[in-house]
C-alpha cells in the first residue's frame, strides 16, 4: 500500500548567488493568499469603510513573522531530538529553510503578535472588533495551512500516516511524522470551500 507520495527530484531553484526552496515560496504564497482573502472578508465586515484599508496587510507585517518563529519554536520544543539530542545541533535549530514549523506555534505567537498589532493600528477607529478580524482571516489561513503542506512535499516530508487506511507503523518505520499533510491539505480545503459556500 502507498505509505508516501515520491519527492521532486529538486526542492530548490538558484537564483543567481541565491538558493530559494519551494517550501519557503509555498509558505509565500499561503500568506499571500490568506492576507488577500482576509482582508476581502474584513473590508466586508467594516462595511468597506475607508478606514479597514490596509490593515489586515499592517497587522501581518508583524503577525506574520512572529507566526514564523512561534511555528519554529513549537517545532524545536515538540521535536528536541535533532537539535538538542545525541549528535544534535542546536545550530540546526535556526535553519528553518530544511523545514520545521509547527502550526500551533504559529498560529498562537502569530495571534498574540496581531492582537497587539491590531490594537495599536485601530485606536480611535470605528471597526470590527479583533474577534471578527480573526473571523475574516480564519478561512485564509486554512488555505495558508493547505498550501503550506504542499511545501513538505517538496521537504520529503508528505507522509500518508493516520489517515484510516494507511498503516502507521510502516509509516513510522521510513522516519515520517505522526501527522498526514496531505490529509491537511485536503481538509482544510474542504473547510474553505463549505464556509465559502454557506
Amino acid at each position: 500500500m502507498l505509505s508516501s507520495i515520491p519527492t521532486p527530484s529538486n526542492s530548490a531553484i538558484g537564483i543567481g548567488p541565491l538558493t530559494v526552496h519551494y517550501y519557503a515560496l509555498c509558505i509565500i504564497v499561503g500568506v499571500a493568499a490568506a492576507i488577500w482573502l482576509g482582508n476581502k472578508r474584513y473590508r466586508v465586515l467594516a462595511n468597506n469603510s475607508e478606514a479597514s484599508i490596509g490593515v489586515v496587510a499592517d497587522v501581518a507585517i508583524y503577525a506574520v513573522p512572529a507566526g514564523i518563529i512561534g511555528g519554529r519554536i513549537y517545532h524545536v520544543i515538540t521535536s528536541p531530538a535533532p537539535y538538542f539530542g545525541e549528535n544534535g545541533n542546536p545550530i540546526d535549530a535556526l535553519k528553518i529553510y530544511e523545514g520545521g514549523l509547527g502550526i500551533w506555534g504559529a498560529i498562537s505567537l502569530g495571534a498574540l503578535a496581531a492582537w497587539f498589532a491590531y490594537r495599536k493600528r485601530t485606536i480611535g477607529l470605528e471597526l470590527p472588533s479583533f474577534r471578527l478580524f480573526l473571523d475574516a482571516l480564519a478561512p485564509g489561513i486554512l488555505i495558508a495551512q493547505a498550501i503550506g503542506r504542499i511545501g513538505n512535499w517538496f521537504n520529503g516530508n508528505l507522509v500518508l500516516a493516520n489517515c484510516g487506511a494507511i498503516n502507521l507503523a510502516e509509516a513510522k518505520t521510513k522516519g515520517g511524522p505522526e501527522f498526514c499533510h496531505l490529509c491537511v491539505a485536503l481538509l482544510c480545503g474542504q473547510i474553505c470551500h463549505r464556509v465559502a459556500t454557506d
